[in-house]
């Protein structure tokens, strides 16, 4: 989870260059045609924020919400004995599962760590 938000920082700074690069070129030429005083400084600057924060609102970075990149991480519920192998529900579904830790009980939460084609592969959560 913490690398998806630092992934999502970097996401969010490098697609700022375009907006740098432009008030970097109007900026150049405001100073060859010698405009630069205070109020377009400002304007300048306020459009800037403007850019940014509708880019950011309009345009957020998500992570994936379907796939093998969404489910690891979540949780779901052992619907058979996993020892190793068995059966659990995600989202609904019933899904072949094998657990790193051993023996799980039915009913027991589990966190998926990893797939290995259409199994999940799981560990049993903490109390």
């Amino acid at each position: 989870m913490l690398r998806r938000k630092r992934e999502h920082k970097l996401y969010f700074v490098l697609s700022l260059v375009d907006e740098i690069l432009i008030i970097l070129v109007v900026m150049t030429l405001m100073y060859v045609l010698n405009l630069l005083n205070v109020q377009y400084i400002i304007l300048l600057t306020l459009i800037l924020t403007l850019l940014i924060i509708s880019k950011y609102k309009l345009y957020p970075f998500h992570p994936p919400l379907t796939g093998k990149e969404a489910m690891i991480g979540s949780t779901c519920v052992a619907v058979t004995t996993l020892s190793p192998s068995g059966t659990v529900k995600y989202n609904g579904e019933l899904w072949n599962a094998r657990c790193v830790d051993g023996l799980v009980k039915a009913g027991e939460k589990v966190r998926i760590v990893g797939m290995d084609g259409l199994t999940l592969i799981v560990e049993k959560m903490l109390d």
